[in-house]
């Protein structure tokens, strides 16, 4: 937890509760914070976008194959827990990283799987909307 900046508080005993709220707002939402901390705001969609990206910078030599650990394991639960998938999407994207966690192989099969789960991830939306429409 990073240390607050209290210059501009002027502290009083009944505002120590709305101090601790505005605290840990603070740390839920500060960019830097480690991951453990941050609210859990990221959905199979955008970790699946952050793994293509992190993907092409892998293409382009810009990071190195390490600093995909963590992208693929926070993309791999969260289409785990994402209703937009049926069981069978859910079981072939879940596959596809964990095989992608064991081995990723060539930068460009990465880019390529990960672009193939973004457009996935896209097609499978409409059949959300169906199942919440009323009539």
């Amino acid at each position: 937890m990073r240390n607050p900046n209290l210059k501009k508080w002027s502290y009083r005993d009944e505002l120590e509760g709305l101090l601790f709220f505005a605290q840990t707002l603070d740390e839920l939402l500060f960019y830097h914070t480690l991951d453990s901390f941050k609210a859990p705001a990221l959905n199979a969609h955008t970790c699946l976008h952050e793994l293509r990206v992190h993907a092409h910078s892998l293409r382009a030599g810009r990071i190195r194959r390490g600093t995909l650990s963590p992208v693929l394991e926070e993309a791999h639960a969260a289409i785990r827990k994402d209703p937009v998938f049926t069981v069978a999407q859910r079981s072939l994207l879940a596959g596809t990283l964990t095989r992608l966690m064991k081995d990723s192989g060539s930068p460009h099969v990465l880019v390529d799987c990960a672009e193939w789960m973004v457009r996935s991830y896209v097609l499978a939306l409409p059949r959300l909307d169906a199942r919440h429409e009323v009539g």
